[in-house]
């Protein structure tokens, strides 16, 4: 256990290595440790209470750091990552199974992260006001995307929801503008008010595998692309439920873009890169990030 501030002020610190046995971490640990270079993550559950760095969405992390991610490590909590202005790009080890809350929220320069296929649940505002989030790897067995997790990912483009998908938050990728395809798989069990709440710069290319039209549990809309058919290029849904869909409450405002298709197949990443294949075996890991 790690209490507030432990290291505060120590000017000189340069490398520090945060153990597997680590469970609680405490608010600003490395508050005011400027000269920290290389941060080497390897608790494997641990709880943070606030920002290692002090960070917060008023005083952002600036300073360049390079961190490694340890592969025993299960979760990414908030508060290692989080509003790190220097974080481009990140892979994720293949034993991660949970993003917390927040964890990498505010990161508004992380272009690419690999998210391995064993994590279950992305956290509400996991990835909140990443504005620069271009390449994203869903999860295989994902099965929880939280409420605004993907909050202003304004250049996210591709939302593809695998099969085994359950929960899809509210407002979970509100302001996601330049998404161009949205993937809903046949297994949602709930979902919240809202969750696609954009203006498409471009016509979204849609398609649902569930032969039952997917509508909240909670509150009112699906969709809100600023109430404009215009946005949608066409919605691929099962061909036998095609008349359900364009009558559905909840989607029949498109009706006119609802078409059939024959069989459907999750959309394939461009890449089948494994955490493996990423790293090649000289590989200095030092400055990965």
């Amino acid at each position: 256990r790690w209490p507030n501030e432990l290291f505060y002020g120590c000017e000189n610190l340069a490398r520090v290595t945060i153990p597997e046995q680590v469970a609680y971490i405490g608010q600003n640990v490395f508050w005011e440790c400027d000269a920290i270079w290389q941060v080497k993550y390897e608790a494997i559950d641990a709880t943070i209470a606030g920002g290692i760095f002090g960070q917060h969405a008023g005083r952002p992390v600036e300073f360049e750091c390079s961190f490694i991610v340890g592969d025993q490590v299960t979760r990414i909590p908030a508060g290692v990552f989080n509003y790190n202005t220097t974080l481009t790009e990140l892979v994720l080890p293949p034993s991660v199974e949970c993003i917390d809350d927040q964890a990498f929220s505010g990161c508004q320069n992380l272009r690419s992260i690999y998210l391995p296929d064993q994590v279950r649940k992305i956290g509400a505002e996991a990835f909140g006001y990443c504005s620069s989030l271009t390449e994203f790897h869903w999860p295989l067995y994902l099965e929880e995307v939280g409420v605004q997790a993907f909050r202003w990912c304004e250049s996210l483009q591709e939302i593809s929801l695998p099969e085994g998908t359950k929960v899809l938050g509210e407002q979970a990728f509100q302001k996601c503008d330049a998404v161009r395809s949205i993937y809903l798989p046949s297994t949602l069990e709930y979902i919240g008010d809202v969750p696609f709440n954009f203006s498409p710069k471009e016509k979204v290319r849609i398609t649902s595998a569930s032969p039952v039209p997917p509508v909240p549990t909670e509150g009112d809309r699906l969709w809100n692309f600023y109430y404009t058919v215009s946005d949608v290029a066409y919605m691929k849904v099962p061909e036998k439920s095609v008349e359900e869909y364009r009558n559905n409450p909840y989607w029949n405002k498109y009706a006119s873009v609802i078409i059939p298709i024959q069989e459907i197949s999750a959309p394939r990443m461009k890449s089948e890169t494994t955490f493996s294949d990423a790293i090649q075996e000289q590989t200095d890991l030092t400055d990965a990030v």
